[in-house]
This record gives C-alpha cells, sequence and structure tokens, in this order.
C-alpha cells in the first residue's frame, strides 16, 4: 500500500486540475487504506477524480491487484444529476448510502453512541450464547 500512497502523491502534486474536498484540504487528505479497502477523497469534480482514477490504474498495472467493481461504491454530495452521473461513469462503481460500516462499526463524524454499535454488541453476544451452549456441559453453563 505504500506504493499506492506514493502514486497518489506523485499523481496529485504533478496534476494543476486536482482539488481536494474542502475539508481535506488544510491536512492534503486524498486516500485512506484499511488494510485491504480504500477509501478516496477529493472535490466533487471529473478533473479531481481523473487525477485519483489514473494513480489506481496505474497502481493496478503495477501490481495486478484490482478494485472489484461489485464491492466497490462511489459516494457524492451536492452535486449536479450530470457530473454525479460522470464520476459514476468514470469509475464504474454503484452509488453507495451513508453511513458506511467498516468491520461492523458505522464510519461516522461524531463520537460513537452504543446505539450505534448495538448491531456489533448483539452480533458478538449471539456468538457467546451460541459458544456457550455448544461447548459447555450443562455444569459449566451454571
Amino acid at each position: 500500500m505504500e506504493v499506492l500512497s506514493k502514486n497518489f502523491s506523485k499523481r496529485i502534486m504533478d496534476s494543476p486540475s486536482f482539488k481536494f474536498h474542502w475539508k481535506c484540504d488544510k491536512i492534503k487528505l486524498s486516500h485512506l487504506c484499511f488494510a485491504v479497502d480504500l477509501i478516496m477523497l477529493c472535490y466533487g469534480s471529473p478533473s479531481s477524480a481523473v487525477v485519483l482514477k489514473a494513480a489506481l490504474d496505474e497502481f493496478s498495472l503495477l501490481s495486478s491487484l484490482l478494485a472489484k467493481q461489485a464491492k466497490s461504491n462511489i459516494f457524492t454530495s451536492g452535486l449536479s444529476s450530470t457530473t454525479n452521473q460522470q464520476l459514476i461513469n468514470l469509475f464504474g462503481y454503484t452509488v453507495g448510502s451513508l453511513p458506511i460500516c467498516y468491520l461492523g462499526i458505522p464510519i461516522i463524524s461524531t463520537k460513537l453512541r452504543l446505539r450505534d454499535c448495538s448491531p456489533l454488541v448483539d452480533k458478538v453476544s449471539g456468538r457467546l450464547t451460541s459458544w456457550l451452549n455448544r461447548d459447555l456441559s450443562y455444569a459449566g453453563r451454571l
């Protein structure tokens, strides 16, 4: 992923048409990598998206790793329907809805509350109950 990060940085610095998302401009944030997941961030213009797409395509050629279109989403906000459609056509991804979840926890801009984590807590509780019922003897469950 280090090669991907350097590729993004090089492409962005070499391109006068790239604009950062307004909340990412101060720290020059263009992407986030989590293990095998990637979030790309930019101003909602086709010229900025083309720079990110070119960096991603170059990385794919170098590494033979491809983004799976069936598992990839694009998120936009405040764009005209024409611009929105241009970005969808450029990447070929489906339109996603917010909030997105990562490992069962929603990615939100505010402090996490219990209700935000309740699906994950319920899932873990269910698995623990299943494990207790399956693997412990009756005496061990008392």
